[in-house]
């Protein structure tokens, strides 16, 4: 997709990657996924679905080959960016007024980074248990870093019932203005099993709760 693009999606259609999805814009022509109503609202459409064959590829920690998101603009969706069996690497997006910015069902080798998540209901989100959809499963590898979250209920919202989290990294966000918490990892009767997470270098201000390290 081409820098400068914006593409609309009708109520219900979500935008399908089992192989790849290169969007990358620039500072200046950012590619915009947005819906197609003339009065916008939060899941007005489904959002990008990257599925286990439609991932980034990483290299010694580096982007190699495959799915790419790059000065993108996801809006008005269900979950923005939704990543089931696959890993991601998403720089300098926005990700604004979706009910959940980013989803992680189950996901290997993703970074978020130098992005800001404006107004969702949620950040960035995983599910506790798999009740609809597809089945959760182990989050690792992932890192979540130098960006902003202002309004909503989470920012960071990380918990999944008895699958493990293994190399997650969340560190130097920026937090504020959220209902609930701003950071949580854990939680529920039983919670993930934590292999290693580590947190650090974040600030959260102005939110009903702070960070919260609960049952694992």
């Amino acid at each position: 997709i081409e820098p400068g693009v914006t593409v609309k999606f009708d109520a219900g259609i979500y935008l399908k990657v089992e192989g790849v999805l290169q969007a990358v814009g620039t500072v200046t022509q950012r590619i915009v996924f947005t819906s197609n109503k003339t009065t916008k609202a939060p899941g007005d459409w489904n959002g990008i679905s990257i599925r286990p064959t439609g991932g980034t590829i990483f290299s010694s920690g580096t982007f190699a080959s495959g799915s790419r998101l790059n000065f993108v603009v996801v809006e008005y969706a269900s979950s923005g960016v939704y990543v089931y069996g696959a890993g991601l690497l998403a720089e300098n997006c926005r990700y604004v007024q979706n009910t959940v910015g980013v989803e992680l069902r189950k996901s290997s080798m993703s970074l978020f980074s130098d992005s800001s998540f404006e107004q969702n209901g949620k950040g960035v989100y995983s599910v506790y248990e798999s009740y609809t959809g597809d089945v959760h499963g182990p989050i690792a590898d992932l890192s979540i870093r130098d960006c902003v979250f202002t309004g909503g209920s989470y920012g960071i919202d990380l918990n999944a019932n008895q699958v493990a989290f293994k190399g997650i990294a969340i560190s130097n966000n920026v937090i504020s203005g959220m209902s609930t918490a701003g950071l949580k990892v854990g939680g529920g009767g039983y919670g993930p099993y934590a292999h290693s997470v580590s947190i650090s270098g974040n600030r959260v201000s102005a939110s009903q709760g702070g960070i919260f390290i609960d049952q694992f």
